[in-house]
């Protein structure tokens, strides 16, 4: 599994987190939610967390947690096929 840092500036010129090809929730805390967003750079994907704010108190949190660079985790598109229990029709 490929690691990458990537410093703030190379985040916010790739429109990070907000511009990224795929978002999805991790885990809700009481002043934020952290959420993982998945981006291309350099023809490779990576995967990095981030926090958006809960309530309109924390509107100015900083989402890479006031660090000066972050650490992505590459990453790739898989198929899986998952069971599920749904009502009779």
């Amino acid at each position: 599994m490929g690691k990458r840092t990537f410093t703030r500036e190379e985040l916010e010129a790739l429109d990070l987190p907000w511009g990224g090809l795929h978002d999805e929730e991790v885990e809700k805390h009481r002043w934020y939610t952290l959420r993982t967003v998945v981006f291309e750079a350099d023809g490779t994907f990576w995967s990095v967390d981030y926090a958006d704010p809960a309530t309109e108190m924390q509107e100015g949190m900083d989402p890479w947690f006031d660090e000066d660079t972050v650490t992505a985790t590459e990453v790739h598109k898989v198929q899986r096929v998952t069971e599920q229990w749904v009502p009779r029709t």
